[in-house]
């Protein structure tokens, strides 16, 4: 294996160091190719012989991750000669970043037997907090005091991994969610705190601390509820516009270059971008922590892992085009812009696989049903009422056409005819819309009375599917926007939050999170205890269930799914190996 990695070294340095465009028939790739596809066998090998007779073995899912961050950077080093070819000129920044990719994850791939490995397993936040559940229900007087203290720090422990969690999601989430997950935070650690009173006094009351135990676990399902809310509304908020920040980096770039610009406004456009990437990365990191399905749990760290290699990239290209905007500097700019985009749909499809229906829909209903007011409100009192005040209305509209189309795609519903007839209802509804914004009169009430017409239909119909999809999942109804703003939480609100001392612990633990978000680089280390052991996987009652949850499945599939992909890379690597014969050229 070590001669292979070498080998695909020596033709990545040839590949760089070539001072004229790659040919199409560049024998420096098809060598690439080729030691690459040795690299994965042998490492397969190696993989069969030490693991065999185990039903799991930590190195399967890392491997198919680098092995697919392989393909990825193969796909866009075929993209560079393809380019370098049409254009008949060097584009040696894209070279480079190829380059510097491929040998990182031979790195990381040489040196992968030789170290520990630990990812993030799928499904772990409910895990965490079916342990964490568990665990606090041990909290017995009836086993003694010593004991009882001992049960509860083992649960303190479980329950601050839950809450930092929590406050990483705080700092990049919608503003009033993040004081209502702070609140709520809050709340759970003064449920501790008692409970924790409760069990250190001399003469221990056993109703008190069983009142206790039930007020902590309820804090606690109340704070996942929270999350959950908190999560749905930012996946809507940002895959409403979720291409919109990069275009506004490159626009910025083709409008100034060459030319003076304002500085601080590229600085505030690139910071937006970034903010908007930790949004996602997060959503992507809680999509996998929510779900036990493998295979989707893996091809999210692979996109969000693209994601994140394209974030180091776009920006110095994108400066490059703001000092030139010369054809190498363009087409360099489209290659990362295409991929991140690519990429970006692929990821938004998969969390929308994972989504529960019914609940992601009751967060666009209720987004919906508020620009609907508003657009009403404008209408009567005649203010602005044009193209632009439906736009909002339809990136969420938009947001659920894509959504159910996933549903479609993916969810057992072709025999459901009700289900099916009724998604097809709600994307005729919104394509009407479209038209007939398309033809608005700012100053005809006619056309204007047609389109909000057709906005109240598909306020019903949306009512309608979100009813088929209680009905069929038995999911039970969500808080609306309105409901979050009620006086409990107003006066919750006016509370320092920042009284606890341990809050500030928990809020910079969260920080740490959100700041080692690195799925390509850093794979976070999670001390874990043997003696925490898992619940019996029943769903609390008060535990809002806001994702498909696959809470088991077969070792031995996974051995078998290890093989799969394996062959499914080896296959895609021989075709990517012969894009450039002659016979697929000409």
């Amino acid at each position: 294996m070590e001669q292979s990695i070498q080998s695909c070294r020596d033709c990545l340095q040839e590949v760089f160091s070539l001072q004229v465009p790659l040919p199409l028939n560049n024998s420096a790739f098809k060598t690439i190719c080729s030691s690459v596809a040795t690299v994965i066998s042998s490492s397969n090998s190696i993989i069969k012989s030490k693991f065999e007779s185990k039903s799991y073995c930590p190195y399967r899912d890392f491997l198919i991750f680098q092995f697919t961050q392989l393909m990825s950077a193969l796909e866009l080093l075929a993209d560079v000669i393809i380019n370098e070819q049409k254009l008949n000129m060097i584009l040696k920044s894209c070279r480079k970043s190829m380059c510097k990719r491929i040998n990182f994850c031979l790195d990381t791939i040489g040196g992968i037997f030789k170290s520990k490995i630990e990812l993030n397993n799928s499904g772990c936040f409910l895990r965490w907090m079916d342990n964490a559940l568990q665990k606090i229900i041990e909290v017995d007087i009836d086993i003694g005091q010593s004991n009882c203290l001992k049960k509860f720090q083992e649960a303190s422990t479980l329950f601050e991994d839950i809450l930092s969690h929590a406050m990483s999601i705080a700092q990049i989430c919608l503003a009033e969610d993040s004081k209502a997950i702070k609140g709520s935070t809050l709340t759970v650690l003064e449920a501790l705190e008692d409970l924790k009173h409760a069990i250190s006094e001399k003469k221990l009351n056993k109703a008190m601390v069983t009142l206790f135990v039930d007020i902590c676990g309820d804090k606690l399902c109340a704070l996942e509820r929270r999350v959950d809310i908190a999560v749905l509304k930012l996946t809507l908020k940002v895959f409403s516009q979720y291409l919109l920040p990069l275009e506004n980096i490159f626009k910025f770039c083709e409008e100034n270059s060459g030319n003076e610009y304002d500085q601080q406004k590229f600085d505030n456009i690139v910071a937006d971008f970034d903010l908007h990437v930790d949004r996602i990365m997060q959503i992507g990191l809680f999509a996998v922590f929510c779900s036990s399905n493998i295979k989707l749990g893996r091809n999210i760290r692979n996109c969000m892992a693209s994601l994140e290699y394209l974030e180091l990239e776009l920006i110095p290209v994108a400066q490059m085009l703001l000092a030139h905007n010369s054809e190498v500097n363009q087409t360099s700019a489209l290659i990362f812009k295409n991929y991140w985009i690519c990429e970006a749909n692929k990821l938004r499809s998969l969390i929308f696989e994972i989504v529960d229906p019914s609940a992601f829909c009751q967060i666009i209903k209720d987004a919906i049903y508020v620009e609907l007011d508003v657009l009403l409100e404008k209408y009567r009192n005649k203010k602005d009422f044009s193209k632009c005040s439906f736009d909002t209305f339809i990136q969420h509209a938009t947001v659920l056409t894509d959504f159910l189309l996933t549903v479609f795609r993916c969810e057992d519903i072709t025999t459901k005819s009700f289900l099916k007839d009724q998604i097809k209802n709600c994307c005729t509804v919104v394509r009407e819309i479209q038209n007939a914004i398309e033809v608005l009169d700012d100053n005809s009430s006619e056309t204007n009375n047609r389109t909000l017409k057709r906005c109240r239909i598909f306020k019903s119909q949306l009512k309608k599917m979100l009813l088929l999809f209680r009905k069929e999942n038995l999911t039970e109804d969500i808080p609306t926007f309105k409901e979050e703003n009620n006086p409990t939480f107003a006066s919750q609100e006016k509370k320092n939050l920042f009284e606890n001392k341990f809050l500030d612990h928990i809020m910079n633990r969260g920080k740490n999170i959100l700041d080692n978000r690195s799925i390509l680089y850093r794979t976070p280390n999670k001390p874990t205890n043997s003696k925490w052991t898992s619940g019996d996987g029943t769903k609390m009652e008060n535990s809002l269930k806001l994702h498909k949850i696959h809470l088991s499945f077969n070792s031995s599939q996974e051995v078998g799914s290890f093989e799969f992909h394996i062959t499914d890379i080896l296959d895609n690597l021989s075709k990517l190996s012969s894009t450039f014969d002659p016979t697929t050229t000409t």
